[in-house]
Protein backbone atom coordinates (compact mmCIF):
# COMPACT_ATOMS: atom_id res chain seq x y z
CA UNK A 1 0.00 0.00 0.00
CA UNK A 2 2.67 2.50 0.97
CA UNK A 3 4.54 1.44 -2.44
CA UNK A 4 1.84 2.31 -4.67
CA UNK A 5 1.31 6.11 -2.65
CA UNK A 6 4.53 6.63 -3.60
CA UNK A 7 4.31 5.95 -7.13
CA UNK A 8 1.14 8.14 -7.53
CA UNK A 9 2.89 10.72 -5.59
CA UNK A 10 5.91 10.36 -8.38
CA UNK A 11 3.41 10.18 -11.32
CA UNK A 12 2.02 13.71 -10.67
CA UNK A 13 4.65 15.41 -9.92
CA UNK A 14 6.59 14.02 -13.44
CA UNK A 15 3.18 15.36 -14.63
CA UNK A 16 3.83 19.35 -13.09
CA UNK A 17 7.28 19.18 -14.14
CA UNK A 18 6.18 18.44 -17.79
CA UNK A 19 3.54 21.25 -17.71
CA UNK A 20 6.13 23.88 -16.40
CA UNK A 21 8.09 22.78 -19.42
CA UNK A 22 5.63 23.07 -21.87
CA UNK A 23 3.75 26.64 -20.72
CA UNK A 24 7.26 28.04 -19.63
CA UNK A 25 8.48 29.30 -22.68
CA UNK A 26 4.94 31.13 -23.93
CA UNK A 27 4.86 32.58 -20.29
CA UNK A 28 8.82 33.88 -20.39
CA UNK A 29 7.38 35.50 -24.02
CA UNK A 30 4.95 37.07 -22.51
CA UNK A 31 6.52 38.93 -19.87
CA UNK A 32 9.21 40.00 -21.48
CA UNK A 33 6.99 41.92 -24.33
CA UNK A 34 6.67 45.43 -23.97
CA UNK A 35 3.31 46.92 -21.79
CA UNK A 36 0.72 48.67 -25.00
CA UNK A 37 0.69 52.14 -24.70
CA UNK A 38 -2.47 53.73 -24.06
CA UNK A 39 -4.67 55.94 -27.08
CA UNK A 40 -3.11 59.54 -26.74
CA UNK A 41 -3.92 63.12 -28.10
CA UNK A 42 -1.87 65.94 -28.24
CA UNK A 43 -2.97 69.52 -26.51
CA UNK A 44 -3.41 72.34 -29.62
CA UNK A 45 -5.28 75.28 -30.31
CA UNK A 46 -8.28 74.40 -31.84
CA UNK A 47 -11.61 75.96 -33.35
CA UNK A 48 -14.83 73.83 -33.01
CA UNK A 49 -18.49 74.63 -32.98
CA UNK A 50 -19.65 74.42 -29.18
CA UNK A 51 -22.82 72.32 -28.55
CA UNK A 52 -25.68 71.17 -26.18
CA UNK A 53 -27.31 67.94 -26.69
CA UNK A 54 -30.92 66.56 -25.52
CA UNK A 55 -33.01 63.41 -25.95
CA UNK A 56 -36.35 64.30 -27.67
CA UNK A 57 -39.70 63.51 -28.99
CA UNK A 58 -40.40 63.24 -32.61
CA UNK A 59 -44.17 65.13 -32.83
CA UNK A 60 -45.99 66.16 -35.86
CA UNK A 61 -45.78 70.29 -36.78
CA UNK A 62 -49.69 70.51 -36.37
CA UNK A 63 -52.15 68.51 -34.30
CA UNK A 64 -55.88 69.94 -33.10
CA UNK A 65 -56.99 67.14 -29.90
CA UNK A 66 -60.47 67.34 -30.12
CA UNK A 67 -63.09 66.59 -27.06
CA UNK A 68 -66.55 66.94 -26.56
CA UNK A 69 -67.69 70.36 -24.91
CA UNK A 70 -70.85 68.63 -22.79
CA UNK A 71 -70.27 65.34 -20.95
CA UNK A 72 -72.25 61.44 -21.86
CA UNK A 73 -72.06 58.28 -22.44
CA UNK A 74 -70.63 57.75 -25.90
CA UNK A 75 -73.01 56.63 -28.77
CA UNK A 76 -70.89 56.42 -31.54
CA UNK A 77 -67.05 56.67 -33.29
CA UNK A 78 -67.39 56.97 -36.98
CA UNK A 79 -63.45 57.28 -37.07
CA UNK A 80 -60.23 55.22 -36.52
CA UNK A 81 -56.70 56.06 -36.24
CA UNK A 82 -54.71 56.23 -39.50
CA UNK A 83 -58.05 57.83 -41.40
CA UNK A 84 -58.34 61.32 -43.31
CA UNK A 85 -61.42 63.12 -42.65
CA UNK A 86 -62.76 66.72 -43.93
CA UNK A 87 -63.86 69.41 -41.90
CA UNK A 88 -67.25 69.21 -40.94
CA UNK A 89 -66.98 65.66 -41.23
CA UNK A 90 -68.78 63.73 -37.76
CA UNK A 91 -66.08 62.33 -35.80
CA UNK A 92 -68.05 60.80 -33.17
CA UNK A 93 -71.77 61.09 -30.97
CA UNK A 94 -72.84 61.20 -27.49
CA UNK A 95 -76.17 59.45 -26.46
CA UNK A 96 -78.36 62.64 -26.99
CA UNK A 97 -81.85 61.49 -25.83
CA UNK A 98 -81.87 63.79 -22.42
CA UNK A 99 -81.04 66.67 -24.89
CA UNK A 100 -83.18 66.23 -27.20
CA UNK A 101 -85.87 65.99 -24.83
CA UNK A 102 -84.92 69.14 -23.21
CA UNK A 103 -84.98 70.85 -26.63
CA UNK A 104 -88.44 69.87 -27.73
CA UNK A 105 -89.82 70.74 -24.27
CA UNK A 106 -88.32 74.42 -24.88
CA UNK A 107 -89.85 74.66 -28.34
CA UNK A 108 -93.20 74.19 -26.38
CA UNK A 109 -92.73 76.63 -24.02
CA UNK A 110 -91.87 79.26 -26.92
CA UNK A 111 -94.81 77.85 -28.82
CA UNK A 112 -96.88 79.37 -25.60
CA UNK A 113 -94.54 82.12 -24.73
CA UNK A 114 -95.55 83.40 -28.46
CA UNK A 115 -99.31 82.69 -28.14
CA UNK A 116 -99.41 84.84 -25.18
CA UNK A 117 -97.55 87.71 -26.45
CA UNK A 118 -99.84 87.72 -29.49
CA UNK A 119 -103.24 87.75 -27.25
CA UNK A 120 -101.61 90.90 -25.52
CA UNK A 121 -100.78 92.63 -28.69
CA UNK A 122 -103.97 92.21 -29.71
CA UNK A 123 -107.11 91.93 -26.99
CA UNK A 124 -110.05 90.91 -28.84
CA UNK A 125 -110.75 88.66 -31.87
CA UNK A 126 -111.35 89.98 -35.36
CA UNK A 127 -115.52 90.03 -34.95
CA UNK A 128 -115.86 91.59 -32.18
CA UNK A 129 -113.49 94.24 -34.13
CA UNK A 130 -115.53 94.53 -36.88
CA UNK A 131 -118.65 94.55 -34.47
CA UNK A 132 -116.94 97.70 -32.60
CA UNK A 133 -116.29 99.40 -36.08
CA UNK A 134 -119.47 99.27 -37.23
CA UNK A 135 -120.85 100.64 -33.73
CA UNK A 136 -119.13 103.57 -34.89
CA UNK A 137 -119.97 103.52 -38.42
CA UNK A 138 -123.56 103.72 -37.40
CA UNK A 139 -123.10 106.30 -34.52
CA UNK A 140 -121.08 108.84 -37.54
CA UNK A 141 -124.27 107.96 -39.65
CA UNK A 142 -126.57 109.00 -36.64
CA UNK A 143 -124.41 112.30 -36.43
CA UNK A 144 -124.83 113.20 -40.18
CA UNK A 145 -128.74 112.17 -39.86
CA UNK A 146 -129.14 114.49 -36.76
CA UNK A 147 -127.30 117.85 -37.82
CA UNK A 148 -129.44 117.51 -41.14
CA UNK A 149 -132.43 117.07 -39.67
CA UNK A 150 -131.68 120.40 -37.41
CA UNK A 151 -130.71 122.47 -40.08
CA UNK A 152 -133.39 121.99 -42.11
CA UNK A 153 -135.70 122.33 -39.16
CA UNK A 154 -133.31 125.75 -38.08
CA UNK A 155 -134.11 126.37 -41.53
CA UNK A 156 -137.83 126.34 -41.70
CA UNK A 157 -138.09 128.43 -38.00
CA UNK A 158 -136.13 131.03 -39.90
CA UNK A 159 -138.68 131.24 -43.11
CA UNK A 160 -141.74 131.34 -40.87
CA UNK A 161 -140.12 134.24 -38.94
CA UNK A 162 -139.33 136.40 -41.63
CA UNK A 163 -142.91 135.69 -43.20
CA UNK A 164 -144.36 136.92 -39.88
CA UNK A 165 -142.18 139.87 -39.66
CA UNK A 166 -143.29 140.97 -43.05
CA UNK A 167 -146.72 140.61 -42.12
CA UNK A 168 -146.23 142.37 -39.23
CA UNK A 169 -144.71 145.26 -41.05
CA UNK A 170 -147.81 145.26 -43.53
CA UNK A 171 -150.49 145.15 -41.09
CA UNK A 172 -148.46 148.46 -39.45
CA UNK A 173 -148.13 150.25 -42.67
CA UNK A 174 -152.21 149.78 -43.08
CA UNK A 175 -153.22 151.19 -39.82
CA UNK A 176 -150.94 154.53 -40.52
CA UNK A 177 -152.63 154.66 -44.21
CA UNK A 178 -155.98 154.51 -42.76
CA UNK A 179 -155.02 157.41 -40.21
CA UNK A 180 -155.21 154.87 -37.27
CA UNK A 181 -151.51 156.23 -36.15
CA UNK A 182 -150.01 153.06 -35.58
CA UNK A 183 -148.61 154.45 -32.72
CA UNK A 184 -146.71 157.12 -35.08
CA UNK A 185 -147.75 160.90 -34.38
CA UNK A 186 -150.19 162.85 -37.17
CA UNK A 187 -148.25 165.06 -38.76
CA UNK A 188 -150.87 166.29 -41.66
CA UNK A 189 -154.36 167.46 -41.33
CA UNK A 190 -156.90 165.07 -43.20
CA UNK A 191 -160.00 162.71 -42.78
CA UNK A 192 -161.21 161.51 -39.41
CA UNK A 193 -160.51 158.16 -39.15
CA UNK A 194 -163.04 155.19 -38.92
CA UNK A 195 -162.98 153.74 -35.12
CA UNK A 196 -164.06 150.58 -36.42
CA UNK A 197 -161.20 150.54 -39.13
CA UNK A 198 -158.34 151.75 -36.57
CA UNK A 199 -160.00 148.95 -34.00
CA UNK A 200 -159.70 146.03 -37.31
CA UNK A 201 -156.27 147.55 -38.10
CA UNK A 202 -155.12 147.00 -34.54
CA UNK A 203 -156.52 144.01 -34.05
CA UNK A 204 -154.78 142.59 -36.55
CA UNK A 205 -151.37 144.36 -36.08
CA UNK A 206 -151.66 142.48 -32.46
CA UNK A 207 -152.42 139.29 -34.10
CA UNK A 208 -149.33 139.37 -36.17
CA UNK A 209 -147.52 140.48 -33.17
CA UNK A 210 -148.74 137.54 -31.44
CA UNK A 211 -148.14 135.28 -34.17
CA UNK A 212 -144.22 136.53 -34.40
CA UNK A 213 -143.16 136.27 -30.84
CA UNK A 214 -144.64 132.58 -30.80
CA UNK A 215 -142.43 131.66 -34.06
CA UNK A 216 -139.49 133.07 -32.55
CA UNK A 217 -140.06 131.17 -29.46
CA UNK A 218 -140.40 127.88 -31.18
CA UNK A 219 -137.42 128.91 -33.39
CA UNK A 220 -135.21 129.30 -30.23
CA UNK A 221 -136.36 125.81 -28.59
CA UNK A 222 -136.10 124.00 -31.97
CA UNK A 223 -132.69 125.43 -32.09
CA UNK A 224 -132.18 124.56 -28.61
CA UNK A 225 -133.59 120.97 -29.04
CA UNK A 226 -131.75 120.41 -32.33
CA UNK A 227 -127.70 121.73 -30.72
CA UNK A 228 -128.79 119.07 -27.76
CA UNK A 229 -129.50 116.41 -30.41
CA UNK A 230 -126.53 117.26 -31.95
CA UNK A 231 -124.09 116.82 -28.70
CA UNK A 232 -126.19 113.59 -28.25
CA UNK A 233 -125.46 112.03 -31.64
CA UNK A 234 -121.47 113.37 -31.02
CA UNK A 235 -121.21 111.92 -27.73
CA UNK A 236 -122.28 108.71 -29.23
CA UNK A 237 -119.85 108.08 -32.34
CA UNK A 238 -116.91 109.57 -29.34
CA UNK A 239 -118.25 106.66 -26.65
CA UNK A 240 -118.17 104.48 -29.89
CA UNK A 241 -114.92 105.27 -30.96
CA UNK A 242 -113.64 104.75 -27.47
CA UNK A 243 -114.58 101.24 -27.18
CA UNK A 244 -113.11 100.41 -30.17
CA UNK A 245 -109.56 101.98 -28.95
CA UNK A 246 -109.96 100.40 -25.67
CA UNK A 247 -111.03 97.17 -26.86
CA UNK A 248 -108.21 97.03 -30.00
CA UNK A 249 -105.52 98.88 -28.14
CA UNK A 250 -102.34 96.32 -25.77
CA UNK A 251 -101.96 96.94 -22.45
CA UNK A 252 -98.11 98.08 -21.88
CA UNK A 253 -97.53 96.34 -18.98
CA UNK A 254 -99.24 93.04 -20.32
CA UNK A 255 -97.24 93.42 -23.96
CA UNK A 256 -94.13 94.00 -22.18
CA UNK A 257 -94.27 90.76 -19.92
CA UNK A 258 -95.40 89.08 -22.67
CA UNK A 259 -92.11 90.17 -24.78
CA UNK A 260 -89.87 89.41 -22.10
CA UNK A 261 -91.44 86.01 -21.47
CA UNK A 262 -91.16 85.10 -25.39
CA UNK A 263 -87.24 86.45 -25.00
CA UNK A 264 -86.53 84.26 -22.33
CA UNK A 265 -87.70 80.94 -24.17
CA UNK A 266 -86.28 81.86 -27.11
CA UNK A 267 -83.14 81.94 -25.46
CA UNK A 268 -84.00 78.50 -23.58
CA UNK A 269 -84.22 77.09 -26.88
CA UNK A 270 -81.34 78.46 -28.01
CA UNK A 271 -79.03 77.21 -25.20
CA UNK A 272 -80.93 73.70 -25.32
CA UNK A 273 -79.93 73.90 -29.30
CA UNK A 274 -76.45 74.46 -28.23
CA UNK A 275 -76.28 71.79 -25.76
CA UNK A 276 -78.07 69.24 -28.48
CA UNK A 277 -75.00 70.43 -30.36
CA UNK A 278 -72.26 69.34 -28.06
CA UNK A 279 -73.41 66.43 -28.16
CA UNK A 280 -71.43 66.00 -31.96
CA UNK A 281 -68.31 66.12 -32.42
CA UNK A 282 -67.26 67.59 -35.91
CA UNK A 283 -63.62 67.48 -37.71
CA UNK A 284 -62.67 71.10 -37.38
CA UNK A 285 -60.65 71.03 -40.37
CA UNK A 286 -59.15 68.09 -42.95
CA UNK A 287 -56.45 65.93 -41.74
CA UNK A 288 -55.66 62.47 -40.27
CA UNK A 289 -56.64 60.66 -37.07
CA UNK A 290 -53.66 60.31 -35.12
CA UNK A 291 -55.29 58.61 -31.94
CA UNK A 292 -58.52 57.75 -30.19
CA UNK A 293 -58.95 57.88 -26.63
CA UNK A 294 -62.21 56.78 -25.71
CA UNK A 295 -64.57 53.85 -26.67
CA UNK A 296 -68.59 53.41 -27.47
CA UNK A 297 -70.31 52.95 -24.53
CA UNK A 298 -67.55 55.06 -21.74
CA UNK A 299 -68.54 58.15 -20.22
CA UNK A 300 -66.55 60.85 -21.54
CA UNK A 301 -66.43 64.34 -19.57
CA UNK A 302 -66.40 68.10 -20.77
CA UNK A 303 -62.88 68.40 -21.40
CA UNK A 304 -63.04 72.20 -22.05
CA UNK A 305 -60.29 74.07 -21.23
CA UNK A 306 -57.65 71.39 -20.62
CA UNK A 307 -56.11 71.02 -24.18
CA UNK A 308 -52.90 69.56 -23.56
CA UNK A 309 -49.65 72.05 -23.67
CA UNK A 310 -47.98 73.06 -26.91
CA UNK A 311 -44.50 72.34 -27.72
CA UNK A 312 -42.25 76.23 -27.01
CA UNK A 313 -42.57 78.51 -30.59
CA UNK A 314 -44.96 75.68 -32.12
CA UNK A 315 -48.68 74.02 -32.35
CA UNK A 316 -47.05 70.56 -32.27
CA UNK A 317 -47.99 68.83 -28.93
CA UNK A 318 -45.90 68.72 -26.25
CA UNK A 319 -44.63 65.02 -25.25
CA UNK A 320 -45.83 64.34 -21.57
CA UNK A 321 -43.70 62.77 -19.22
CA UNK A 322 -45.56 60.02 -16.83
CA UNK A 323 -44.16 58.93 -13.03
CA UNK A 324 -40.83 56.83 -14.40
CA UNK A 325 -39.94 60.10 -16.88
CA UNK A 326 -40.89 58.29 -19.76
CA UNK A 327 -41.90 60.39 -22.79
CA UNK A 328 -45.10 59.56 -24.45
CA UNK A 329 -47.49 61.32 -26.84
CA UNK A 330 -50.14 63.46 -25.47
CA UNK A 331 -53.37 61.00 -24.98
CA UNK A 332 -55.79 63.42 -22.91
CA UNK A 333 -57.71 64.49 -25.66
CA UNK A 334 -60.62 62.11 -26.75
CA UNK A 335 -59.17 62.00 -30.12
CA UNK A 336 -56.48 64.20 -31.72
CA UNK A 337 -55.76 65.30 -35.39
CA UNK A 338 -52.76 65.39 -37.24
CA UNK A 339 -53.22 68.10 -40.22
CA UNK A 340 -50.25 68.23 -41.50
CA UNK A 341 -46.96 65.32 -43.09
CA UNK A 342 -44.47 67.38 -41.39
CA UNK A 343 -42.83 67.04 -37.88
CA UNK A 344 -41.11 68.86 -35.39
CA UNK A 345 -39.08 67.64 -32.31
CA UNK A 346 -39.55 68.23 -28.60
CA UNK A 347 -36.44 67.99 -26.48
CA UNK A 348 -36.13 68.65 -22.60
CA UNK A 349 -33.04 70.04 -21.89
CA UNK A 350 -30.67 70.61 -18.53
CA UNK A 351 -31.40 73.80 -16.66
CA UNK A 352 -27.43 74.57 -17.07
CA UNK A 353 -28.12 73.81 -21.56
CA UNK A 354 -31.38 75.85 -21.57
CA UNK A 355 -29.89 79.14 -20.40
CA UNK A 356 -27.55 79.27 -23.53
CA UNK A 357 -30.75 78.55 -26.19
CA UNK A 358 -32.23 80.58 -28.44
CA UNK A 359 -34.79 80.82 -31.14
CA UNK A 360 -32.66 80.53 -34.83
CA UNK A 361 -29.49 78.37 -33.51
CA UNK A 362 -28.57 75.74 -35.90
CA UNK A 363 -29.08 72.17 -34.90
CA UNK A 364 -28.64 68.68 -35.73
CA UNK A 365 -31.31 65.95 -35.11
CA UNK A 366 -30.85 61.95 -35.41
CA UNK A 367 -33.28 59.34 -34.78
CA UNK A 368 -32.65 56.41 -33.30
CA UNK A 369 -35.34 54.96 -35.22
CA UNK A 370 -33.58 55.46 -38.42
CA UNK A 371 -29.41 54.28 -38.33
CA UNK A 372 -27.43 57.09 -40.40
CA UNK A 373 -30.22 59.95 -40.70
CA UNK A 374 -29.42 63.31 -39.53
CA UNK A 375 -31.17 66.03 -40.35
CA UNK A 376 -30.34 70.09 -40.10
CA UNK A 377 -32.47 71.80 -38.15
CA UNK A 378 -33.17 75.12 -36.33
CA UNK A 379 -34.74 76.10 -32.98
CA UNK A 380 -37.74 77.89 -33.52
CA UNK A 381 -38.92 77.76 -29.22
CA UNK A 382 -37.67 77.81 -25.89
CA UNK A 383 -39.65 77.09 -22.83
CA UNK A 384 -40.01 79.99 -19.84
CA UNK A 385 -41.17 77.13 -17.41
CA UNK A 386 -39.58 74.14 -16.31
CA UNK A 387 -40.67 70.86 -16.35
CA UNK A 388 -39.71 68.68 -13.49
CA UNK A 389 -39.15 64.61 -14.76
CA UNK A 390 -37.84 62.39 -12.37
CA UNK A 391 -36.64 65.11 -9.58
CA UNK A 392 -34.91 66.82 -12.70
CA UNK A 393 -35.61 70.62 -13.81
CA UNK A 394 -35.18 70.44 -17.55
CA UNK A 395 -36.66 72.90 -20.00
CA UNK A 396 -38.32 71.80 -22.92
CA UNK A 397 -36.93 73.24 -26.84
CA UNK A 398 -38.59 72.73 -30.32
CA UNK A 399 -36.64 72.00 -33.56
CA UNK A 400 -37.67 72.33 -37.10
CA UNK A 401 -35.68 70.06 -39.15
CA UNK A 402 -34.89 71.92 -42.33
CA UNK A 403 -36.54 68.65 -44.31
CA UNK A 404 -38.52 65.91 -44.01
CA UNK A 405 -38.65 61.71 -44.31
CA UNK A 406 -41.14 59.48 -44.69
CA UNK A 407 -39.77 57.54 -42.37
CA UNK A 408 -40.15 59.54 -39.44
CA UNK A 409 -43.28 58.64 -37.35
CA UNK A 410 -45.04 60.46 -33.84
CA UNK A 411 -43.66 59.52 -31.04
CA UNK A 412 -39.61 58.27 -32.48
CA UNK A 413 -36.96 59.69 -29.80
CA UNK A 414 -34.65 61.99 -31.22
CA UNK A 415 -31.09 62.81 -30.60
CA UNK A 416 -30.46 67.32 -30.69
CA UNK A 417 -27.53 68.80 -30.71
CA UNK A 418 -27.95 72.66 -30.42
CA UNK A 419 -25.13 74.75 -31.75
CA UNK A 420 -25.08 77.34 -29.11
CA UNK A 421 -21.56 79.00 -29.79
CA UNK A 422 -18.00 78.81 -31.09
CA UNK A 423 -14.24 78.37 -29.30
CA UNK A 424 -11.79 79.84 -32.05
CA UNK A 425 -8.34 79.21 -31.14
CA UNK A 426 -8.61 77.56 -27.75
CA UNK A 427 -6.62 74.92 -26.28
CA UNK A 428 -8.51 71.76 -26.44
CA UNK A 429 -8.52 68.56 -25.98
CA UNK A 430 -11.00 65.61 -27.00
CA UNK A 431 -13.46 65.22 -24.19
CA UNK A 432 -13.17 61.46 -23.32
CA UNK A 433 -10.03 62.96 -22.04
CA UNK A 434 -11.48 64.82 -19.41
CA UNK A 435 -13.33 62.95 -16.31
CA UNK A 436 -14.66 64.42 -13.02
CA UNK A 437 -13.72 63.10 -9.46
CA UNK A 438 -15.04 64.61 -6.18
CA UNK A 439 -16.46 67.44 -8.42
CA UNK A 440 -12.60 68.80 -9.95
CA UNK A 441 -12.00 67.90 -13.63
CA UNK A 442 -9.13 66.28 -14.33
CA UNK A 443 -6.74 65.33 -17.28
CA UNK A 444 -4.71 61.81 -17.40
CA UNK A 445 -1.22 63.44 -19.09
CA UNK A 446 0.95 61.26 -20.69
CA UNK A 447 4.55 61.77 -18.96
CA UNK A 448 7.55 59.49 -18.51
CA UNK A 449 5.48 56.37 -19.64
CA UNK A 450 3.29 57.02 -17.07
CA UNK A 451 -0.66 59.12 -16.93
CA UNK A 452 -0.54 61.77 -14.37
CA UNK A 453 -3.74 62.75 -12.83
CA UNK A 454 -3.94 66.87 -13.59
CA UNK A 455 -6.23 69.01 -12.53
CA UNK A 456 -8.00 71.27 -15.20
CA UNK A 457 -10.08 73.80 -15.80
CA UNK A 458 -12.74 74.17 -18.80
CA UNK A 459 -14.51 76.28 -20.63
CA UNK A 460 -16.35 75.63 -24.10
CA UNK A 461 -17.41 71.95 -24.62
CA UNK A 462 -18.34 70.78 -28.33
CA UNK A 463 -19.37 67.75 -29.77
CA UNK A 464 -15.92 65.97 -29.13
CA UNK A 465 -13.39 68.49 -28.19
CA UNK A 466 -13.80 70.21 -24.87
CA UNK A 467 -11.48 73.64 -24.10
CA UNK A 468 -8.85 73.87 -21.23
CA UNK A 469 -8.89 77.33 -19.75
CA UNK A 470 -6.13 76.21 -16.84
CA UNK A 471 -4.12 73.13 -16.44
CA UNK A 472 -2.56 72.24 -19.82
CA UNK A 473 -0.22 73.51 -22.29
CA UNK A 474 0.51 73.10 -26.29
CA UNK A 475 2.19 69.67 -27.34
CA UNK A 476 1.32 68.11 -24.05
CA UNK A 477 0.05 64.37 -24.70
CA UNK A 478 -2.84 63.19 -22.79
CA UNK A 479 -4.95 59.83 -22.18
CA UNK A 480 -8.16 59.38 -24.25
CA UNK A 481 -10.06 57.17 -21.94
CA UNK A 482 -10.19 55.77 -18.83
CA UNK A 483 -6.47 54.18 -17.50
CA UNK A 484 -6.79 53.77 -14.27
CA UNK A 485 -3.99 51.15 -13.83
CA UNK A 486 -1.43 53.53 -15.47
CA UNK A 487 -2.26 56.63 -13.92
CA UNK A 488 -0.28 58.06 -11.23
CA UNK A 489 -1.24 61.04 -8.70
CA UNK A 490 0.45 64.52 -9.80
CA UNK A 491 3.39 64.99 -7.59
Amino acid sequence: MRRRKVQFRTAVLLAVVALCAAVAPRALAVLGKPAPLPQLATVAQRSFPVVVAAAGTVVPASQVPLDFAASGRVAEIDVSPGQHVNAGQVVARLDDSAQRAALAEAQAVLTGATSVLAAATQPVGSAQQQALKRAVSNAQATLDTVRTDVLVLNQQDSDRVTADQNRLTDARAKQVGDGCGGGQPVTTPGPTPNPSTCQADQAAVDDATRVLQADQLRQLQDAQNGQSRIDQASQQLSDAHANLDAATAPDANRVAQAQASLAAARAQVDHAQATLTQTTLLAPVSGVVSSVNGQVGATTGNNTGSAAPVAPGSTAPLPLTGASGAVGAPSRAFLVLSTGTDFDVAAPFAEVDAARLAAGQSCTVAVDAVPGLSLPCKVIGVASSATVMSGVVSYYATVVPDSGDPRLKDGMTASVSVTVARADNVVAVPSQAVYSVGGDMLVDVWYEARAVATPVKIGHVGDTLTEITEGLADGQQVVIGSHVALRTPAP
